[in-house]
């Protein structure tokens, strides 16, 4: 299937729009050819970004998502299906944030998320993505999208970088960034956009397993983030 949709346009009045841009950018210099433990490992130049890129059939999805690489999916694996304590959640925002930046989270994921879990009980049945985030109007689009998540693992996914830039290159050709995009913009972009999309890759027929996978979606996520990445990593240049 070949996207040639139209962007939907969700900017904010006061806010000028930013023009869809290819990201080439590199790793930081310092960080090639190194592993650091408790991270994702290195992302290099892969060649399949062109010879194979992602496509939206059923082949092409499990071949991205087998290239997924993660030493701390099984956190996510464990707890994402609930039945959900603070201690779960916590893990579960330990794995989305990663292990060197979540200490500097952990009093807003509480205050923000954890210690409001009480409040999602009280919601109702088949609550819409955009009702239930208005319930929770702060934290970080991105967090609050993730806490979405976890309460609606099966019904709404996760929402970064890497699938936007996905989603965008597939649609129009262009890698654009989300971190051009204002908090209310990434919301908006996310209930207008990525559902959808994100709906046609998770439909797919895919052999689940429980054991790696954790939810039937994980697939899609996987192939959809990790070709996002490679996207932003480019090609090395020939030394003379």
């Amino acid at each position: 299937m070949t996207y040639l949709t139209r962007r939907v346009e969700v900017l904010s009045e006061d806010r000028p729009r930013v023009r869809p841009r290819l990201t080439t950018s590199a790793l930081p210099t310092h960080l090639i050819g190194r592993n650091i433990p408790g991270m994702c490992p290195v992302y290099k130049y892969d060649p399949d970004v062109v010879c194979q890129p992602l496509r939206c059939d059923r082949d092409s999805v499990e071949f991205w998502a087998r290239k997924y690489k993660d030493p701390n999916e099984h956190i996510y694996i464990k707890f994402i299906n609930g039945p959900h304590t603070d201690e779960s959640l916590d893990r579960l925002f330990y794995w989305k944030i990663g292990a060197k930046d979540y200490k500097g989270h952990i009093v807003s994921v509480y205050r923000n998320f954890i210690s409001r879990r009480e409040l999602v009980e009280s919601l109702p049945d088949g609550i819409s993505a955009a009702a239930f985030l208005a319930q929770f109007p702060t934290g970080g689009p991105i967090y609050r999208i993730f806490w979405l998540h976890c309460c609606y693992p099966n019904a709404f996914p996760i929402y970064d970088q890497h699938v936007h830039r996905t989603m965008m290159y597939l649609k129009t050709g262009s890698a654009d960034e989300l971190g051009d995009y204002s908090t209310q913009q990434k919301i908006d972009v996310y209930l207008v956009e990525y559902l959808p999309f994100y709906a046609t890759f998770s439909g797919l027929n895919f052999t689940f397993e429980p054991e790696s996978d954790g939810i039937r979606g994980r697939k899609a996520d996987r192939a959809l983030w990790w070709f996002g990445k490679c996207l932003k990593t480019r090609k090395p240049q020939m030394q003379r």
